[in-house]
């Protein structure tokens, strides 16, 4: 089986804590690296022997650089515009979805109430049966829910 190597930005604890139970809890693979705000993911993902993750979830409201401006930041990275990044905000608003979608995310995800509905979906993103390993989902089905 594969191993997956995963991203995930988050200054919550609570949902930091939420979500290494759920991927703890599966049968998959997994080496999980935590970053608490968006300077952090961008120093590591753009250091010069870096090895990028297969996926990165990203909170939208972190300190010192948010979600929506690491996501861009990564998409203008020519070497790395196709990297898969999926927003993970507690965020359902409209604007937030449209926003990650104009910036090209995955996938929108908000966060689940329970660890039972996030395993489901992060079981669906990691054996999804992808075109291309992380294509942008069409606008009518971006927003993944369990």
């Amino acid at each position: 089986m594969r191993r997956y190597h995963i991203a995930l930005t988050d200054d919550d604890e609570d949902d930091i804590e939420i979500f290494e139970t759920a991927i703890r809890g599966m049968k998959f693979d997994v080496y999980l690296a935590v970053y608490r705000d968006g300077e952090a993911l961008l120093q590591s993902l753009f250091e010069s022997n870096a090895v990028w993750p297969d996926l990165i979830f990203l909170d939208i409201n972190m300190p010192f650089i948010d979600g929506f401006e690491c996501l861009r930041r990564i998409r203008n990275s020519s070497a790395h515009s196709g990297q898969c990044v999926i927003v993970y905000s507690t965020s359902g608003r409209s604007e937030d979805i449209r926003r990650a979608y104009e910036l090209k995310a995955n996938c929108f995800i908000q966060k689940p109430s329970n660890i039972e509905n996030l395993k489901r979906i992060l079981r669906g993103i990691v054996t999804r049966e992808w075109n291309d390993p992380c294509e942008i989902l069409a606008e009518e089905n971006f927003v993944l829910t369990a």
